[in-house]
């Protein structure tokens, strides 16, 4: 991708995460705060497992590689593209290849998709709802594990990206994190309905967000000629 479009995309993705940053203001001032307390909870426990780890000069890298090239894989073949190879290692790293083109998302996933705490949320689609404190527990572990994946990988020297440039990659990556972070903490506030009123709040907040945005450039030629 040039430069030229790297640019425009990547506005376009923070327009899209303060559309998302402005309905969750409105949306989640409704939901019960105790709902969230198992989700805290898991992700606590999170922190508690690595200080642990810490503490026994153990970490959790060769597990951070592994759900890396998982994500890599994953949105691979969700594209379509036929896997030639998986590796991960805890000392000499992972890499994944497979037939066809690279994409945005096969590219940047392990940076923007908590992909456990994604799937593990589903699964109250086809639990009885007395599993559910367990899920939400199990989701907020895997929140953290994804965030201190992210916070541990997310490096100017990390060849995914250099692909399309870090400005395009962190506009995409805080936007793709935005949405489903903020889509998984509905789902466990309230329930499905409840998360994806949050979405169609958030598309009718690109039209406020895109009004300011017209806005701002209106006024620039009367500021300059002040």
């Amino acid at each position: 991708m040039s430069l030229l479009l790297r640019i425009p995309f990547a506005l376009v993705f923070w327009v899209f995460t303060a559309g998302l940053v402005l309905a969750s203001i409105d949306h989640f001032q409704s939901i019960r705060l105790a709902s969230l307390w198992l989700l805290g909870l898991g992700a606590g426990f999170y922190l508690l497992f690595v200080l642990i780890l810490s503490f026994f000069k153990r970490s959790m890298h060769f597990a951070h590689t592994f759900c890396h090239e998982l994500n890599h894989a994953f949105f691979s073949v969700l594209f379509l593209k036929k896997i030639k190879a998986f590796q991960a290692h805890a000392e000499k790293g992972g890499q994944v290849s497979f037939e066809g083109k690279n994409n945005l998302m096969i590219t940047l996933a392990p940076y923007s998709v908590p992909l456990f705490a994604l799937f593990t949320v589903l699964l109250k689609l086809l639990a009885e709802p007395r599993v559910f404190p367990a899920i939400h527990f199990v989701v907020g572990f895997f929140i953290s594990f994804h965030l201190h994946s992210v916070f541990s990988e997310f490096r100017l020297y990390q060849s995914d990206l250099r692909v399309y440039g870090f400005f395009l990659s962190l506009a995409f990556v805080v936007f793709i994190n935005t949405l489903f972070l903020l889509w998984i903490v509905s789902v466990v506030a309230e329930d499905f309905q409840f998360s994806f009123l949050f979405l169609k709040r958030s598309f009718f907040e690109l039209r406020y967000v895109g009004s300011l945005i017209i806005d701002f450039v209106s006024s620039i030629p009367k500021l300059i000629f002040l």
